[in-house]
């Protein structure tokens, strides 16, 4: 279930954030972040971001060979 679901199934519930995030197996305290970040930026607030934008994989992986080599 990603983010956005959750959130729109805790809409509809009319169980406690706690009840609901624990039926889910995710903690309270990220359901509430992600609800904050939800009610300030919409849909990009509750978007999935990768750690890393600015690297290719050939690269990451270019690197550490001249690491390991070096």
């Amino acid at each position: 279930m990603n983010r956005l679901e959750l959130l729109y199934g805790y809409q509809k519930t009319e169980s406690g954030l706690k009840v609901y995030a624990d039926m889910h197996h995710v903690n309270q305290n990220t359901m509430t972040r992600w609800i904050r970040q939800f009610l300030l930026h919409g849909l990009a607030g509750v978007r999935h971001r990768s750690l890393n934008h600015r690297y290719l994989l050939n690269t990451k992986i270019e690197a550490v060979k001249e690491y390991q080599w070096a």
